[in-house]
């Protein structure tokens, strides 16, 4: 068994940087239409998806002390609270109470005000009626909707009784 020294290399296995090149320059027109077409469709996509917005609400608590003075700041520095108001809701719940179903309930009389589509309802209204979709959001839906109706058709329940006979 003979075995090539570490140094050498061998001819396969090198890269030829000017031949890579003059390869890519003559296919330069094919890659310029490439991303041509993948632009025009990134564009097209882009301007599709309807506008999302989000916010972030902070909600602070009014907090009124019963007990005022040094005590009241000693007492918060050991970790203490001498507050008695009940009514108040900790800060700590209020996560849940946002998801919650009766408050999510509560959004939906809310007013919604549209000025680019000119639309003044409320927001189930412009949940259920305004509200825009990727163009293909609808393509996606329509092999769901065959499948259900497919299985609102239910096959199985179709019974043969044994004096009938199948033709083909």
């Amino acid at each position: 068994m003979s075995e090539k020294p570490n140094n050498q290399i061998n001819s396969e296995e090198e890269i030829d940087v000017v031949e890579l090149l003059l390869r890519l320059w003559r296919k330069r027109w094919f890659i310029v239409k490439g991303c041509l077409v993948g632009g025009v469709i990134g564009i097209v996509i882009a301007f599709s998806i309807p506008k999302e917005y989000s916010t972030v609400v902070k909600m602070v608590p009014e907090v009124n002390s019963v007990i005022k003075g040094n005590i009241g700041s000693f007492a918060a520095i050991a970790g203490i609270n001498l507050n008695q108001n009940s009514s108040e809701i900790p800060p700590e719940l209020y996560p849940e109470i946002v998801k919650s179903t009766p408050f999510l309930l509560g959004l939906l009389d809310l007013n919604v005000v549209d000025k680019v589509s000119e639309v003044d309802t409320t927001l189930f209204s412009y949940l259920n009626n305004h509200q825009r979709f990727a163009w293909w959001s609808y393509v996606y839906k329509y092999p769901v909707k065959i499948l259900r109706w497919l299985r609102s058709k239910d096959v199985r329940n179709v019974k043969i009784s044994a004096n009938q006979k199948i033709s083909h």
